[in-house]
């Protein structure tokens, strides 16, 4: 899951590759920080605040929701190339096969029931925390979801087990 703070460094990185040669000591300069800083923002070992986000945007002539758009782009082409560790995540019930977390969202999604809108909700709380300025916001609503996939999870392991009870019963 890409955080804001995910796809503004991709744009930063991106926009940085493009300039070419010396342009991270360049940057550095214009934005009144250490090249070690900028180092360890490009590393995502630490977070740049807005104010220093406003600076590295400025530098490259472009505001931060326009760093935000790119760098959602750039993270979801690369997750068209690399497998998205959600597809690779497998849920197994005793007798059936694995399923990847997003086929079984898909017939979720396709269902008429309660974890539908559930899980449409918490889709809406994704998208509203990646657009949101706020990263605090956005922070709060990422965790929010999580927490939510985690009761999905546990509801949808509860199912399959009484599924799988009443077919063994029935045997």
């Amino acid at each position: 899951m890409n955080t804001s703070n995910d796809c503004f460094v991709a744009a930063l990185q991106h926009k940085l590759k493009e300039q070419g040669r010396g342009a991270k000591k360049k940057l550095a300069q214009e934005a009144s920080v250490s090249p070690n800083h900028l180092s360890d923002i490009l590393g995502l070992r630490r977070n740049a605040g807005q104010q220093l986000k406003e600076r590295f945007a400025q530098s490259f002539g472009l505001s931060i929701e326009e760093m935000l758009v790119l760098g959602r782009r750039i993270l979801k082409s690369q997750s068209m190339i690399e497998p998205n560790s959600l597809e690779q995540e497998q849920v197994t019930g005793t007798d059936s096969p694995a399923i990847s977390l997003m086929e079984m969202a898909t017939q979720i999604l396709n269902s008429n029931t309660a974890y539908k809108q559930l899980l449409t909700e918490n889709i809406q709380k994704y998208y509203k925390a990646l657009d949101s300025g706020q990263e605090r916001d956005a922070l709060q609503l990422l965790q929010e979801l999580r927490e939510d996939v985690r009761e999905l999870r546990r509801d949808i392991s509860i199912l399959q087990n009484n599924k799988d009870k009443e077919s063994s019963r029935i045997s």
